[in-house]
Parts: structure tokens; C-alpha cells; sequence
């Protein structure tokens, strides 16, 4: 390959993954004023996120198949395009229905460009090039959507309106298409071409969107209480049998479960999920914990993220060169990423309602490091693994995983700060009496503040309301990151016993394509 051609390759989809993180992030901070605008309810504006996140997954698991049929770099500039004008058009229009219409394009389109890319760039360079040529992937794929998006997003909408989001999509996806249509189609073939598996794929939709209506909605329903959710939860354990039985003993299946018998393919994929857990878990608390809790601006929220965003572009990079200039096992950097990762919850775990930025900082900045050695070196270790023609089946099921482990994650840690929020209430509220001289001392102090002799009775209150319902939240989220902390002290067994029992159970064995297949 030339030289010009690998750097345009490299920028174009690095240009390509930011287009789907500005559409994916559009829903975090764009949220209170785009449900205003297209006036709805709770209950309608969340199925704009349910819709997104089970097409994506969709995309991520059927885009294997499409591959076998359209050359690469087609599908790639296809789904740039479809994500570019279902960008464009959900600025023009108020209409909600419309709204889900679009979502729909833009999840499974961002899906599919993700899934191409990171083929692409799998098929075009050797295995010992993939630590760097992954680093840099992970910027638009990984890094932008934890870190840089979510910090680009907050000022764009402090400054401007939610449009704004979805309109900076159009020149980072022109832009991309441009610099790809200077790259050769992929030279890698796969002569076999299995039978499209459309069982499967109505199994595995049966049970992403009764599973992603859950972990949204189940907190708003307090969870198995309502009938309901329970029929659901049902329904979807069901579908997920099924589709996991039809997997194993279907020839062509929509997952090649050759996959699995690569080790370090299969280990990757279950650590993924506590990674993803992690990384969007992490976030969501923290976007909650730094806006409601604290007061920050979406800007100053926003900032934080940007100053992660940066270790963890740093930490991405220099696991590459441990992994490939220093010739280094992926496995040396997991556990810098878990521990700093547990690490930082646990400084967060320190902050209370008085906090500001300063006191977010240092472990924001942690946080972002640990995802670096964490991602990097669980791509390498999960996808350098599988020979050439498995590779989209397993970044497919790689994505899958890592979004399901992110979205159980947000789905249960709502579910315990609800939970703790009514706990810490009572705790705290029976502490508030009448003459309590710790109460009357912090209330003469706020009327000393306003230079008052003293409060009136619906002032006091008022401000006893708002004091208790800060401090509430504000313990709440201290346990829920403690909860991550937990998370990952309960997977490294976890982890660690997966490893041993796949060298035991589920020796390696050589996976020949087709082609080869037909050489010997």
C-alpha cells in the first residue's frame, strides 16, 4: 500500500467515526431543550435513545453479512452518506415520529460505518501494525464519544441549540467522504458467501428491544413491579436463548461461531463488558453527579471531559507502543486500566456537594488514562487474534458486547441511586427537628449571608429543601461510584477464572478460510 494512500485512510475514518460520535452523543446534553422543541413526553423522547441503541446493535451484528455482499469502502461511504443526510434532516423538522424514523437511520447507518471502518483497517494492515493503526481508530470510535464529544456537546449547547450537534455532522462526514474517495477498494476477498441468516436476526431483534426498553424505562416503572416489565424481562431472556441455540446449531448463522474458538477472542469479549460498563457507567453518574448535583455549567461538565479526553488519547497511544514498538503482551496494560479506573471512582467517591472543578479534575484526568490502557489493549488481544475473514463477525460481536455491558451498566446504576436517594432521605430528613441547634446554627449563618436578622418561615423551609435533597444526591452518587469500584474488584476473579477455564475447556485451533481451504 502507498505511503499517501495509508495516510488518507487513516484521517478519512478517523473523520468518519467522529461523524457517528456527534450523532450518538446528540441525545446527552441536547436532550432538555430538544424534548421541548418537538414537545414530548418523558415516556415518548426516550424511545429516540431505545430506537438508536437497538439499530446500532442491529448494525453491529448484520453488518458481517452485508460485507460478504458490498465491497468495504461502499458500504463505509454508504453509511456516511445515510448518517450525513438523516443528520441534516432531523434539523428541519419538529415532527417526533419523524424524529424516530431518523434516529433509526442514523443508529444503524453509525453502526454499520464503525463496524466497515475498523474492517478495513483490519483487512489493509498486518497484524503487527494494528496497535497504532487501532490507537488511531479508537479516537473517533472510542476516545471522541466518552471524552471529546460529550465535552464539544455541552458547549455547543451553552452557546447555540441542539441542531447544532447533528449540524456538525455535515462537514465532518463531507469531509470524510472526500478524503475516501481517494482510497482503492479492499483488495481482501472472501469467496464464500454464506446464506443470510433472517431467523437470527428477528430472534436477536426480539430480544434487543424489549431488553434496551427495560433498561431505560425499568427505573421509571421501579422495575419488576409493574407486570409489564416483567414480561418483557421475560420475553426477552427467551428471545435470547433462542437466538444463542439457533447460533450454535445453525451452518450460517448470523454470527460465525468459529469466533469463540479463539481464546483470547472469547476473553476479550466477556472483559469488554465490564469495560463497557465502566466507561459509560462511569459517565453517566458523573454527568449527572457534576450538572445536578454540583450546579456545574454544561460547558464547565463539558471541559472535564475534554481534559480526560486527552489521557485518554495519550494512554491509547503509548499502550500501542508498549504492545508494538516494545513488543510487549496487551495484557500488560489491563491492569493499570482497572486499577486506575477504580482508582479514580474512588476520589470521585471523596467529593461532596461543596465540590467544584478542581476537585473533579485529578480523577477525571485518571479515569481517561485507565480507558486508554484498558480499550486499546482489549481490541488488540480480542480482534488481532481472529485470521482475516472472521474479522467483521468479531468486531461485530465485540461492539455488541461492549454497548450491552455500557447500557446495563446506566440501566442498574439508575436503578440504585433511585434506590439510595429514598434511603438517604429518610436518614437525613429525621435528623431535621425543630431547635436543633446544628439546623439553627447553619440557618443563622445563610441569614448572616444575607445580612438579614433572620429567615421566614417558607424561606427556611425552602432552603432546608434544597440543602437536604443536595446533600441526598449528593451521597448517592458518592455510593454509586463506589458501586463501580465494585464492579471491577468483582470481575477481576471473574476474569481471571474465564482465562484458566478457556485454556482448559476450549483449546486453539487454526481457522482456515475458504481460500486457504482450497490452496491445500
Amino acid at each position: 500500500m502507498k505511503n499517501n494512500s495509508i495516510y488518507f485512510i487513516i484521517i478519512g475514518i478517523i473523520f468518519a467515526a467522529l461523524t457517528d460520535s456527534f450523532s450518538s452523543g446528540a441525545l446527552s446534553f441536547g436532550s432538555f431543550d430538544m424534548q421541548g422543541n418537538l414537545s414530548a413526553t418523558n415516556d415518548e423522547f426516550v424511545w429516540l435513545s431505545i430506537i438508536y441503541i437497538s439499530f446500532k446493535l442491529i448494525a453491529f451484528m448484520t453488518t458481517p453479512s452485508i460485507l460478504e455482499r458490498v465491497e468495504i469502502t461502499k458500504a463505509l461511504k454508504t453509511a456516511i452518506l445515510l448518517l450525513v443526510i438523516s443528520c441534516f434532516l432531523s434539523t428541519l423538522t419538529s415532527d417526533l415520529y419523524l424524529q424516530y424514523l431518523l434516529r433509526m437511520v442514523q443508529g444503524f447507518s453509525g453502526g454499520v460505518l464503525l463496524v466497515s471502518a475498523q474492517t478495513f483497517l483490519f483487512h489493509e494492515f498486518s497484524k503487527k501494525e494494528q496497535p497504532f493503526i487501532q490507537a488511531f481508530f479508537a479516537i473517533g470510535a472510542v476516545i471522541a464519544p466518552a471524552t471529546f464529544i460529550v465535552g464539544f456537546n455541552g458547549l455547543l449547547i451553552d452557546k447555540y441549540t441542539w441542531e447544532m450537534i447533528y449540524l456538525a455532522t455535515i462537514p465532518l462526514g463531507l469531509l470524510s467522504l472526500f478524503i475516501l474517495s481517494f482510497v482503492d477498494e479492499s483488495k481482501f476477498k472472501e469467496i464464500e458467501l454464506r446464506k443470510f441468516d433472517f431467523i437470527g436476526l428477528i430472534l436477536f431483534t426480539l430480544f434487543i428491544f424489549p431488553t434496551m426498553y427495560v433498561l431505560y424505562q425499568g427505573n421509571r416503572y421501579n422495575w419488576f413491579d409493574e407486570s409489564h416489565i416483567v414480561i418483557l424481562s421475560i420475553f426477552s431472556a427467551g428471545s435470547l436463548i433462542s437466538f444463542i441455540l439457533w447460533q450454535i446449531f445453525k451452518h450460517d448463522s448470523l454470527v460465525e461461531t468459529k469466533i469463540f474458538k479463539t481464546n483470547s477472542f472469547s476473553f476479550g469479549v466477556v472483559v469488554s463488558l465490564v469495560a463497557g460498563g465502566a466507561l459509560f457507567g462511569s459517565g453517566a453518574v458523573f454527568t449527572t453527579f457534576s450538572i445536578k448535583v454540583l450546579g456545574l455549567t454544561l460547558s464547565d461538565s463539558g471541559m472535564l471531559y475534554l481534559y480526560s479526553g486527552f489521557m485518554f488519547f495519550l494512554s491509547a497511544f503509548l499502550t500501542a507502543f508498549i504492545i508494538q514498538t516494545l513488543s510487549r503482551s496487551p495484557f500488560t496494560t489491563i491492569p493499570f486500566g482497572l486499577a486506575g479506573f477504580s482508582f479514580s471512582m474512588y476520589l470521585l467517591s471523596l467529593t461532596s456537594s461543596q465540590s467544584g472543578m478542581d476537585d473533579l479534575l485529578t480523577p477525571m484526568l485518571i479515569r481517561g488514562a485507565s480507558m486508554g490502557f484498558l480499550f486499546l489493549a482489549l481490541t488488540i488481544i480480542a480482534i488481532n487474534s481472529l485470521p482475516k475473514h472472521l474479522v467483521s463477525y468479531g468486531i461485530g460481536v465485540f461492539s455488541t458486547t461492549r454497548q450491552l455491558g455500557g447500557t446495563l451498566s446506566i440501566g442498574v446504576l439508575s436503578a440504585l441511586i433511585t434506590k439510595d436517594n429514598a434511603q438517604n432521605y429518610n436518614i437525613l430528613s429525621s435528623n431535621i427537628v425543630e431547635n436543633s441547634p446544628n439546623v439553627t446554627d447553619w440557618l443563622n449563618a445563610y441569614a448572616s449571608k444575607l445580612s438579614v436578622n433572620s429567615l421566614d418561615e417558607s424561606t427556611t423551609m425552602s432552603l432546608l429543601s434544597k440543602a437536604l435533597n443536595e446533600q441526598v444526591m449528593a451521597l448517592s452518587h458518592s455510593s454509586a461510584f463506589w458501586y463501580l469500584i465494585y464492579l471491577i474488584l468483582l470481575a477481576i476473579p471473574f476474569i481471571l477464572m474465564t482465562k484458566k477455564l478457556l485454556a482448559k475447556f476450549n483449546p486453539e485451533i487454526s481457522i482456515p478460510s475458504k481460500q486457504e481451504k482450497e490452496i491445500s
